[in-house]
């Protein structure tokens, strides 16, 4: 009997700069999944990827290699989309974590970097988007 496996909705990605050797670290600020689910987008690996475009379809061309991962269908309207950034990601044996999280620039961005979130079942697709890069309201 398995107890307490769980796989919250949202994972929400933060970084920034740490002062002392200007080394990227990163917060994971809400995430809590049973290890065992071997079907979680976030931690699969990618085979080979060279991307170059807007930030918020990254989640897309990662999921036409077979992840379940894509970009929402939807938008709240808290909830604005960057639509502008430009990121070039090119590698092999990525995981999905480091080809949506390594290669964006930080400068100007506010302090969360990417929402993922996912229906707490097997093979649910986790929908990844990139919010506005600055504060909101702002």
């Amino acid at each position: 009997m398995r107890v307490g496996a769980s796989l919250h909705l949202t994972t929400l990605i933060g970084g920034g700069w740490s002062s002392r050797r200007w080394r990227l670290t990163w917060t994971i600020v809400s995430q809590s999944f049973d290890k065992q689910q071997r079907e979680y987008a976030l931690e699969d690996t990618i085979k080979s990827l060279d991307f170059k475009g807007k930030v918020n379809e990254l989640p897309d061309e990662i999921g036409k290699q077979g992840v379940p991962i894509a970009i929402p269908t939807w938008q709240s309207t808290h909830e604005q989309h960057d639509g502008s950034t430009m990121v070039y990601v090119k590698g092999e044996g990525l995981s999905v974590r480091t080809a949506l999280s390594n290669f964006v620039k930080l400068e100007g961005r506010d302090r969360i970097l990417w929402i993922a979130r996912t229906k707490l079942e097997l093979g649910a697709i986790s929908y990844v988007f990139y919010p506005w890069p600055g504060p909101m309201g702002k």
